[in-house]
């Protein structure tokens, strides 16, 4: 249908109606406008943003003159977050199980996967969660939230999520239909459960021979699960994995070091248990430097 557009208005708004049973679906659209100036017909084609309005990393349409419209289906399920803003406090290097109510709305009961949205309203600063599936009739769930040990404990850190599901559009054939969570998880930081650190921060090793690290495990006591301790090899240091008991705070860690390491580098160290059947997780650093690198050096 043709819109007037009235003398000396700048703008205008193109309603679009899809109807009910429309398929999912795109196209390239143009919108034109038309105008008696100085008694001849003018027609003028509305330009879609490029340039230097474009998206930086991104390719722009390849007709300037042609708008993308896309055409979806209204989801038939919400999600909210239970918890106040701010109202939870969460533990660094852990995992915070956010509660979630879900409701399916009529003509759907399907499985719905809960996981982090797309973009953020703030820096995660390594914040993470899964592609939680929930079953069909579920109407809450605890999604599992990893904060990062390097966290700052002066800010909140906050999560959005997002709901996807597979609907029947008006043709009938099955798309995956995205809605937000009402609200955001919110979560003051305090400090980590479980610290990993090294006795000597530099150690200095003989290539082809074995040497011990030595590790500090401090855990809070409602961590009751053994901790595995593992090393961040490179392919000239190994070492097994360790299980270090309920109690234990002295990790002694063999390494194995190749005859053909030379100069120094870093080796990362880490200690996982599990919390409520979800990991807590620390890790450190040690300076691993060559003899036969010092012996040049003196020469």
């Amino acid at each position: 249908d043709k819109i007037i557009v009235p003398a000396g208005a700048d703008s205008v708004v193109v309603k679009i109606t899809a109807g009910k049973d429309a398929p999912v679906d795109h196209a390239l659209v143009r919108v034109e406008g038309k105008a008696s100036i100085a008694g001849a017909m003018v027609t003028r084609r509305a330009v879609a943003p490029s340039g230097d309005l474009a998206v930086p990393g991104t390719t722009p349409l390849p007709d300037p003159d042609s708008m993308l419209l896309c055409s979806t289906i209204k989801p038939l399920f919400k999600g909210k977050v239970v918890e106040a803003d701010g109202g939870r406090r969460v533990h660094r290097g852990a995992t915070h199980l956010a509660e979630i109510t879900l409701e399916r709305l009529p003509g759907f009961q399907g499985e719905i996967v809960l996981d982090m949205a797309a973009t953020q309203s703030r820096h995660r600063q390594g914040i993470r969660g899964p592609a939680l599936v929930v079953q069909p009739g579920a109407t809450k769930v605890d999604y599992p939230i990893f904060m990062p040990e390097g966290l700052e404990t002066t800010r909140t850190s906050r999560m959005a999520l997002v709901m996807l599901a597979r609907m029947n559009d008006g043709a009938g054939k099955s798309c995956w239909v995205c809605a937000p969570v009402e609200g955001q998880v919110t979560m003051s930081i305090e400090g980590a459960l479980m610290k990993l650190t090294p006795h000597e921060e530099e150690l200095v090793v003989v290539p082809g021979q074995k040497t011990i690290v030595r590790l500090r495990l401090t855990r809070a006591s409602s961590l009751l699960e053994p901790t595995i301790v593992e090393m961040l090899g490179t392919p000239d240091l190994n070492g097994p994995s360790i299980v270090a008991p309920t109690g234990v705070e002295l990790v002694e860690f063999p390494v194995a070091v190749s005859n053909r390491f030379t100069g120094s580098c870093k080796v990362g160290f880490r200690a996982t248990t599990r919390r409520q059947g979800h990991p807590v997780v620390s890790e450190t650093e040690v300076i691993v430097e060559s003899m036969s690198a010092l012996e040049g050096a003196a020469r």
